[in-house]
């Protein structure tokens, strides 16, 4: 047997065994470079930040500058997301804080209908679908100015949701940093200590993985 097809044969091993563990083929590792960040454009400020204390570890980077400038945090793994994955973003930080709208209006599903129209868009985005998830958008702010006697985590956590809804019934490049504002803000109104950093440091570790899954 020639080494080309031994090759090939350890590969569809490999392959084999890895479905069966639980998937196709290993993740890579989310890594970035200094040449990547300065085609993005950063500001000077924040460059001169990675060329000091940056990581080729995406992940690493990401939760060192956030304890410093969040904004910036969120800018950088926005930008390397895809359209889609900007979307999914958006759906899941919204998702992440529902329950806090949820417990304060138990009855009021505005918000988890928007969530669940911007999900029907992604898994098919026709008209309709696109049509729909604006209406519930607009429904899902409705509920946050509706809720601002309850608090300001009920209203960002509906915010949340609309932010979802509305990205995905058009170009997300806006909507993934509103959903991320708005869950990080209701968790920190909500949270017994404000801890926003908390919020933020999930939604980092959620971008990373979706990059991951490129």
């Amino acid at each position: 047997m020639n080494i080309i097809l031994k090759s090939k044969l350890a590969l569809v091993l490999f392959l084999t065994v890895a479905e069966a563990l639980g998937g196709a083929s290993p993740k890579m590792k989310a890594e970035i470079t200094k040449e990547q960040i300065k085609a993005l454009n950063p500001c000077a400020e924040g460059y001169q930040w990675y060329l000091d204390h940056g990581s080729p570890d995406l992940l690493k980077t990401l939760l060192d500058v956030n304890k410093i400038r969040p904004d910036w945090a969120s800018w950088l793994y926005a930008r390397l997301m895809s359209e889609k994955q900007r979307k999914q973003f958006a759906i899941y930080a919204a998702e992440e804080v529902l329950p806090i709208f949820e417990a304060r209006f138990p009855d009021d599903k505005r918000p988890r209908k928007a969530i669940a129209a911007a999900k029907r868009v992604l898994k098919s985005n026709t008209p309709a679908n696109r049509d729909g998830a604006r209406r519930a958008a607009y429904n899902a702010r409705d509920a946050a100015n509706a809720a601002v006697v309850a608090g300001v985590g009920a209203v960002y956590a509906a915010r949340a949701a609309y932010a979802g809804a509305a990205g995905v019934g058009a170009a997300a490049t806006a909507a993934y940093a509103n959903a991320a504002n708005a869950a990080a803000s209701a968790y920190a109104a909500h949270s017994a200590v404000g801890d926003r950093i908390v919020m933020q440091e999930k939604l980092i570790r959620k971008a990373v993985k979706l990059l991951e899954e490129k």
